[in-house]
């Protein structure tokens, strides 16, 4: 093994390990606003007090047709992108790693338009 396809090598691998501990760990706090959330509410009952207001709202993420603006957006020229560079680089078979990029990016572009007038109707 040469020491380019060392280096990509473990590059994925620390991309994955930071994938996986960045899902953990956003899970963990909001496991921990939940808790916390639902001790504040049991000790308010149990004192006999006005419920406060939940901060679940913040753990649960609603997704707007922005996001899916933006996504595609992101998605769809960063596959361009990649498909320009490696065609030019290294070829018209390397350039078609570029194509599942492109196409989570105009999958989402398709979500948003579709998302959209439905939330303008609202």
């Amino acid at each position: 093994m040469d020491l380019s396809t060392f280096i990509t090598f473990m590059v994925m691998w620390m991309l994955l390990f930071f994938g996986v501990l960045v899902i953990f760990l956003t899970y963990r706090h909001n496991r921990h606003l939940l808790d916390l959330n639902h001790k504040e509410r049991m000790t308010a009952l149990d004192r006999g007090l006005e419920m406060p207001a939940t901060i679940a709202a913040s753990v649960t993420r609603e997704t707007r047709p922005a996001q899916f603006l933006h996504r595609g957006l992101i998605g769809t020229l960063l596959g361009v992108s990649m498909m320009a560079a490696l065609g030019a680089n290294a070829g018209a078979k390397s350039a078609l790693w570029g194509l599942p990029p492109t196409a989570f990016g105009i999958a989402y572009l398709i979500l948003y338009l579709v998302v959209n007038p439905q939330e303008k109707r609202k």
